[in-house]
């Protein structure tokens, strides 16, 4: 869920139980373009429905972990921060706000309990309630039931796919196609600041925080829209 437009829980879950064989009923193309940016890499990523317009999902990648979520409704933006705490551990800090007011006590109780990209935590502590050591409280009991139907958050359902491949995973072995350049890219990025700042130079990124001011956004756009044009609507309107 990092780049572009997420699948939905059900379609995942779909795909995950009865495979991917037939459980799409319609093929469509799917364009992803990418821009590398002052701050890190801009994603936009576009379904073709053969109109005139396509609706554009845009997400950030912002040096050095940082990745933005589609908006949600009523104008509520997001941040993931993913900050490294070793070499096999990630902790995940999941940020939400709304750029002209203040949340309302709904919508923060609402997170809380495990709304939006926020999963639900045990009491008191930073520990997922749904997590690996008690199998995410996946209910198997019923022959053929989707294991996954309990799970109604997009983003703990990313966590359970990416946790299932082991913290350390053989890249050799993977298979990726053109639409995941930005994963490309994003390693390459990374790769290339780590031996910079082993040589001694640092990011410059470091050193520019006015190049963060962006977002994600969701425009319609023409099918055949650069990718500048998609960037631009990623560039909050100041007065």
């Amino acid at each position: 869920m990092l780049f572009g437009d997420p699948p939905t829980i059900e379609n995942t879950a779909d795909h995950l139980v009865q495979g991917i064989e037939g459980a799409r009923k319609e093929e469509r193309s799917q364009t992803v373009a990418i821009k590398t940016t002052d701050y890190g890499l801009l994603v936009g990523a576009s379904i073709d429905e053969g109109k005139e317009n396509n609706a554009w999902q845009v997400n950030q990648y912002l040096m050095p972990f940082y990745t933005t979520p589609k908006p949600e409704g009523d104008g509520l933006l997001g941040c993931l921060a993913w900050v490294p705490v070793d070499d096999k551990n990630t902790m995940v800090y999941v940020i939400t706000y709304h750029p002209d007011r203040p949340m309302t006590d709904e919508e923060v109780e609402t997170r809380r309990a495990g709304g939006g990209n926020h999963p639900e935590l045990n009491e008191g502590t930073y520990k997922r309630k749904r997590n690996k050591e008690n199998d995410y409280l996946i209910e198997r009991k019923t022959s053929g039931a989707n294991p996954l139907a309990t799970i109604s958050n997009e983003f703990e359902l990313a966590l359970v796919l990416e946790e299932s491949m082991g913290a350390i995973v053989d890249r050799t072995k993977e298979q990726l196609d053109p639409n995941d350049i930005a994963i490309m890219e994003t390693r390459r990025m990374l790769m290339k600041s780590a031996i910079d700042l082993r040589e001694g130079t640092e990011p410059a990124a470091a050193h520019n925080g006015a190049a963060y001011n962006v977002r994600a956004s969701s425009p319609t756009l023409k099918r055949d829209a650069s990718i500048d044009e998609v960037a631009d609507s990623s560039v909050p309107d100041r007065e």
